[in-house]
């Protein structure tokens, strides 16, 4: 009489202690599911690489070497145990060294990798393959400031007597060839980004035609085609890599394998501002540098900012009717602009 009086129904006293034992049992399997920020971390690049954004091996690089590797402690904690302090103390030791431009990167891949986390805990997929659990309940990385003053946009571009030397120095014996030729078709067709040459096919280029394709995969899984008209000049550029390449998918390539890494021509680059700043102390400069060079040469050369715009594919439309857009009406426009700016190169060069 007494359990009865303390518990009531026993029904429901017997149904409220199935609902423990249900939320204990799965409280228990949580736990021995939950995942580590390094897990985290892995699924988050995963799911970028599944999506087909083409940044999914840069990202995981960086989390690699800015998070997991310098703090194992930390990379092996529980993701939901992961504090504002402790995103703030791997920052601070980015601060620390001076690696100004890649703090609020990793802040925004940390702030993603979360929100990701906290999302996928409840994808059905997830549950049903038994798969590893995050229980995050609130995103850490949002109560760490993102420094204003490292977003800065950078202003350095080169003079005519730097882009010489660059040009130059591209001739020494130790750059790899396909560097070579991949660094200086990107500045003879007006400075485009090298990520989406690299990716170019043998296929994207039509030498009858004289033109060039590169694809450019930003967005939500959006390909935009880039369509350029290619010169003697820079077909040129082209010539080693067919012997080197014959066969293989892409031209800029050193392994047949896969395209060459963005990184690759980054350390060329950066080998060569390091041999230009000793020799004759000028400012360093990077390769996204070369790019700001090409599209500030081109706008004191008279080119309008609608063509450079074109020749630089800043903020395309996709879509079909855009895709034929720019092939048709536009490749004349560009056509003329590269011509002027090869008769500047020229005389520089």
């Amino acid at each position: 009489m007494r359990l009865l009086d303390e518990t009531g129904d026993p029904k429901d006293y017997l149904a409220a202690q199935a609902r423990q034992s249900e939320e204990l049992r799965r409280q228990t399997d949580i736990d021995a599911r939950a995942g580590a920020l390094t897990h985290l971390c892995d699924a988050y690049t995963d799911a970028l690489k599944m999506s087909g954004n083409k940044s999914h091996r840069a990202v995981r690089l960086a989390l690699q070497r800015h998070v997991i590797a310098p703090w194992p402690a930390l990379a092996t904690s529980e993701a939901r145990s992961i504090t504002a302090s402790d995103i703030q103390a791997v920052l601070a030791k980015m601060v620390k060294v001076g690696l100004k431009r890649e703090i609020n990167k990793i802040r925004s891949y940390l702030h993603a990798a979360f929100t990701y986390g906290a999302k996928s805990d409840h994808d059905p997929r997830r549950l049903a393959a038994d798969g590893i659990v995050f229980g995050i309940t609130s995103n850490p990385v949002s109560l760490v400031p993102r420094i204003g003053e490292y977003d800065r946009a950078r202003d350095r571009h080169l003079s005519a007597d730097e882009l010489y030397r660059y040009w130059k120095a591209l001739d020494a014996e130790d750059v790899q060839p396909v560097s070579r030729s991949a660094l200086r078709l990107a500045l003879l067709l007006g400075g485009q980004r090298l990520t989406q040459l690299l990716l170019v096919l043998w296929s994207d280029i039509d030498m009858d035609a004289g033109t060039i394709v590169l694809r450019d995969g930003k967005g939500r899984g959006v390909t935009r085609y880039h369509l350029l008209p290619l010169s003697e000049w820079a077909s040129a550029m082209l010539e080693p890599l067919r012997l080197l390449n014959t066969g293989r998918p892409w031209p800029f390539t050193i392994n047949g394998r896969s395209p060459m890494q963005l990184g690759t021509l980054s350390n060329t680059v950066r080998t060569i501002s390091r041999g230009i700043t000793d020799a004759h102390g000028a400012p360093p400069f990077q390769a996204r540098d070369l790019r700001r060079t090409a599209e500030t040469m081109l706008a004191s050369l008279g080119v309008d900012r609608e063509t450079r715009a074109q020749v630089l594919s800043h903020g395309r439309a996709s879509g079909v009717q855009a895709i034929h857009y720019d092939r048709y009406h536009y490749l004349n426009e560009k056509r003329q602009a590269l011509a002027i700016w090869e008769t500047h190169l020229r005389g520089i060069f």
